[in-house]
């Protein structure tokens, strides 16, 4: 199978090989910040959604939009949405593209079926056995919910979704009074992985899907509006006065960044930038 298409598709084990790379290579790295209009420099480590500093403040994030959650709604019931996709006769980064147009088609027809009602969702992207995905979509609504209020979400999936078959989505939607998730940041960190040190030895399912989301530069997880500004919390927004100039190696040499590049795995843009990196403090 191939994780990329055109004259950059690879199999598997390059794509793992290629991301196994990517880690060790920025594991001793850094990055320069020039100030803007000055002349101070500020060398930061290099994070990325693997690294220990990236992941800790994720699970710091989901940590304050479960807390959020409850503050918000004051009757919260809970839906649970599986979405998935036949992985047979088509590549993983095709199966993925089909798995994610799925959602946009499962998320519109939420906002048609719950127009009257308070709700927010979020969903996360998890490995089947074989490195392929599968989508599950959390969806939280203030009051009582039916499965036949959420039902629509999977029938706008297996319209959009080629590979989804409707006998795979026979059980896809639970609901539940309450929040049925005691700690839901544990709960999305178990499907998101574990540091990069430790992601270099999991299981090769676990491998194949970080190298098919890096190689494709997806997102994992995702979530509504609201969720996603309970997440940032009382955080202020970083200033614009630091500039992102080069990726620094351990013998010093320097790689200019250039912030306008096209996207794609071999550019220093990608590399650095994907992952999040905000200016020094």
């Amino acid at each position: 199978p191939m994780v990329d298409r055109g004259a950059t598709a690879v199999d598997w084990g390059t794509a793992r090989e290629k991301w196994e790379s990517y880690i060790n290579r920025t594991r001793s790295t850094s990055l320069r910040f020039d100030e803007v209009g000055g002349d101070s420099t500020i060398y930061r480590e290099c994070s990325h959604r693997w690294s220990p500093h990236y992941q800790e403040q994720r699970y710091a994030q989901l940590k304050d939009m479960e807390r959020g959650i409850d503050d918000y709604y004051d009757n919260l019931w809970t839906g649970m949405v599986t979405l998935t996709g036949s992985s047979d006769d088509i590549a993983p980064a095709d199966h993925l593209d089909e798995l994610l147009d799925g959602r946009r088609n499962a998320l519109a027809a939420l906002r048609r079926s719950l127009e009257d009602r308070t709700w927010d969702y979020w969903w996360v992207l998890e490995p089947h056995k074989s490195g392929y995905l599968h989508l599950h979509l959390a969806v939280v609504v203030e009051g009582p919910v039916i499965e036949e209020q959420l039902r629509p979400a999977v029938e706008a999936h297996l319209r959009a979704c080629s590979p989804a078959g409707r006998e795979a989505h026979q059980e896809a939607v639970e609901v539940r009074e309450g929040r049925t998730i005691s700690n839901v940041a544990a709960y999305l960190n178990a499907y998101l992985g574990d540091y990069a040190s430790e992601q270099l030895e999991a299981p090769e399912h676990e491998g194949r899907a970080n190298a098919l989301l890096w190689g494709t530069q997806r997102r994992e997880t995702g979530a509504s509006r609201r969720l996603r500004q309970m997440m940032r919390g009382d955080d202020p927004e970083p200033e614009d006065d630091w500039e992102l100039v080069a990726m620094v190696k351990a013998d010093g040499t320097e790689r200019p960044v250039d912030s306008a590049a096209p996207g794609g795995v071999e550019t220093v843009t990608t590399e650095v930038l994907y992952g999040g990196t905000d200016p020094p403090d």
